[in-house]
């Protein structure tokens, strides 16, 4: 199962927050009636930082990719995209070997899916970037759909939707302070997340409209009660909407209250019940300017 959002919704913290409590595991075990692990797979950014030898002097450089593709997009875009989805399955991988050595049921809950990797990308294909060509769209796709034979299939998409931008790049903007601030002190942060600042257009590599493409890309791939995406089964993949305004982050309550509502279609997959999909195959044509 997956949890979708753009840039800056919270959903890393979310996860956090749910894998510490454990509030959704426990809510889950008890109306599933036995015991459910629950291995929460985070978007791997630590594996985006590493030290590279040069080949021919053999200096050592410290590079960081998502820093790199955002300062120079146009000819990092498909190495980076490349980069990223190779360390999601690198992830997926481990997370499938841990769930494998589970005497309980075990759910893999990944922050972004299969289908957010090959979503960013078409992000790339949209802005005519120079290293997302045709040629250069080829040669992900072919990686992408050899690789989503190996992993297992994602049954369920929890997309975090977000109708306030402006707090996006608020948290983005506290996040950039952060990573600044010598000491990781709060009290460095500019701006409030529930403001009512002027519009931040910009924080670093991430425009506002780069926020708002990938919104509109977002609300795309993942309709509801159905999924959607390119290469998505036929009939689709249930998929249910969060509201990622609501303050999770920091209130016990919100974050129980998030956990009641994501259970039941937990179990409904769980016990395939789910449900009768309405739409029929017809659907997917209404995707194909994506593809």
């Amino acid at each position: 199962m997956a949890v979708s959002a753009i840039i800056g919704c919270g959903k890393s913290s979310i996860m956090k927050r749910l894998r510490q409590t454990r509030v959704l595991e426990e809510i889950l075990s008890q109306k599933y009636g036995k015991a459910v692990n629950i291995i929460f797979v985070k978007e791997p950014e630590d594996m985006w930082v590493e030290t590279i030898k040069d080949p021919w002097t053999g200096e050592e450089h410290e590079i960081n990719h998502l820093e790199s593709f955002y300062a120079h997009r146009d000819i990092m875009a498909h190495a980076f995209q490349m980069f990223v989805f190779d360390t999601h399955i690198t992830v997926i991988e481990d997370a499938v070997k841990q769930a494998e050595e589970q005497d309980l049921d075990t759910i893999i809950l990944v922050e972004r899916s299969m289908y957010d990797q090959m979503l960013f990308w078409k992000q790339q294909l949209r802005d005519n970037i120079a290293t997302a060509t045709l040629t250069h769209h080829a040669s992900y796709v072919r990686f992408w759909k050899r690789w989503n034979k190996f992993i297992p299939q994602v049954s369920l998409i929890f997309f975090l939707r977000t109708s306030n931008l402006d707090k996006t790049m608020r948290r983005l903007k506290n996040r950039e302070c952060l990573k600044k601030s010598v000491d990781g002190n709060k009290s460095v942060f500019h701006v409030s997340v529930d403001g009512t600042e002027s519009e931040i257009q910009q924080v670093g590599g991430i425009s506002r409209k780069y926020q708002s493409d990938l919104l509109e890309l977002h609300e795309a791939f993942y309709a509801t009660p159905y999924a959607h995406p390119p290469e998505a089964p036929i009939g689709g993949i249930p998929c249910v909407h969060l509201d990622a305004d609501a303050p999770y982050h920091e209130e016990d309550v919100s974050l129980f209250a998030l956990a009641e509502e994501m259970v039941p279609h937990m179990m409904a997959v769980m016990n395939g019940n789910y449900g009768e999909h309405e739409e029929s195959a017809v659907k997917i044509v209404e995707m194909k300017n994506f593809y």
